[in-house]
């Protein structure tokens, strides 16, 4: 009965395919006859219109982009503009402003421990959030979580 269904099943993608195929449907590697391809724009005398005029980022930034992938980006969006599951960061230093900066660095290292000290700020992002926290990440010295707030900052440019 098993080799049966599986028979079945490749007739019919095999059929489904073809059908496709006859059907004109476009697969994402494929370039639909009916569209006019854009030809490419007569360069500019502008200094900075191709990508390899624009100057190189420094290391802080690139590091902080390195650290938001494989930190961040699971649950922040990485516009910094637009919430995703965890808030929008565009903006993080201002929104924790009337607090030592440690308690910035504290929140990302280790947000759910301040959230049971009851620290204020603290507590108002998990009621604000569906009392979710993000998790701790305490491999992050202060000099890797200063070059991701600068990453951060320079994205919501």
């Amino acid at each position: 009965m098993r080799l049966f269904q599986i028979i079945f099943y490749i007739i019919a993608f095999t059929i489904g395919g073809c059908f496709a195929f006859r059907q004109n449907v476009q697969f994402p590697y494929r370039i639909p006859k009916n569209i006019k391809l854009v030809q490419q724009a007569a360069p500019s005398s502008d200094s900075f219109d191709r990508v390899s005029d624009v100057p190189p980022r420094d290391d802080r930034y690139n590091n902080g982009i390195m650290l938001f992938k494989s930190n961040c980006a699971t649950c922040h969006n990485r516009n910094m503009k637009d919430h995703l599951t965890g808030p929008a960061l565009g903006g993080v230093k201002a929104r924790w402003s009337d607090y030592p900066e440690e308690d910035l660095y504290r929140w990302i290292r280790n947000a759910p421990a301040m959230v049971d000290e009851g620290h204020p700020y603290g507590k108002k992002i998990w009621e604000d959030w569906n009392k979710v926290v993000m998790p701790p990440f305490h491999n992050l010295t202060d000099e890797e979580i200063a070059d991701l707030l600068y990453y951060v900052e320079e994205t919501n440019r």
